[in-house]
């Protein structure tokens, strides 16, 4: 799995926090997945709190870079001053990899 680190700061209000993902295969370099990347955010308690799909075409040109816009606002019983996890989850090669990162809202 791929740690994506700390996402950064956004407030809760947010409908378009972006989130970019590169997808990579087992030796580590960027490659275009398989189909359209799914995610889910869970909330410090580890409930998931939403779910959806990640842009299925490669961002600025980039091979294997997939971006989010995330509506944070529609997430279920989102808050302020909340740590939330992000995890996404694709296909390269037939096999299923993962990347995970947190985020904070404000």
């Amino acid at each position: 799995m791929d740690e994506l680190g700390h996402l950064g700061f956004v407030s809760a209000a947010s409908t378009g926090f972006q989130i970019l993902v590169a997808c990579k295969n087992s030796s580590g370099t960027a490659t275009a997945p398989t189909g359209t990347p799914a995610y889910t955010v869970y909330n410090s308690s580890g409930t998931a709190v939403g779910t959806g799909s990640m842009g299925a075409s490669d961002h600025d040109s980039k091979t294997g870079l997939r971006r989010l816009s995330l509506d944070v606002s529609a997430l279920t019983g989102v808050a302020a001053n909340e740590t939330y996890t992000f995890y996404c989850t694709y296909v390269v090669g037939g096999n299923t990899r993962g990347a995970k990162g947190v985020f904070q809202t404000v």
